[in-house]
């Protein structure tokens, strides 16, 4: 159904419209997830969705995503909270930056790409996804 136009909208529609938008606010306090029972090396919690984005933490204990691969239908920004990570792509062994506390990487669809911890400590990651809803969301492998 088209977007109807707020400006043509009356008040009681125009105040109704903003009533249903304000009713989507989500407050988010994040905590560590309680260690996993299927042994899996890491934790994906999502925090907040819509039909335009998500937002995600990961708790990575060791590993990654470690599998080269690509979304058909979103960009993803990946930001390192605690920990360090090195990402890969869009070859399987191209280093394309070892980020930090605080330090991050954007990766556009269709790009292929993978990521592993560095050392012993847990990583920590924000990842906002942005969703083009026209396009079907494929995960391909490489």
């Amino acid at each position: 159904m088209p977007l109807k136009d707020v400006r043509q909208m009356t008040p009681e529609e125009k105040e109704a419209f903003h009533r249903d938008a304000e009713a989507k606010i989500k407050v988010v306090k994040v905590q560590k997830p309680k260690e996993n029972e299927r042994g899996e090396p890491r934790d994906v919690v999502v925090q907040c969705k819509t039909d335009l984005v998500g937002v995600l933490t990961q708790w990575v204990r060791e590993g990654g995503e470690d599998n080269l691969h690509y979304h058909t239908n979103g960009d993803t920004f990946w930001m390192v909270l605690k920990g360090r990570v090195r990402f890969y792509g869009p070859e399987q062994n191209t280093l394309t930056k070892e980020c930090g506390p605080m330090e991050g990487v954007f990766i556009p669809r269709n790009v292929p790409y993978w990521f592993e911890t560095v050392g012993t400590e847990q990583a920590y990651l924000l990842q906002i996804e942005s969703v083009d809803n026209r396009v079907p969301n494929k995960f391909i492998a490489h």
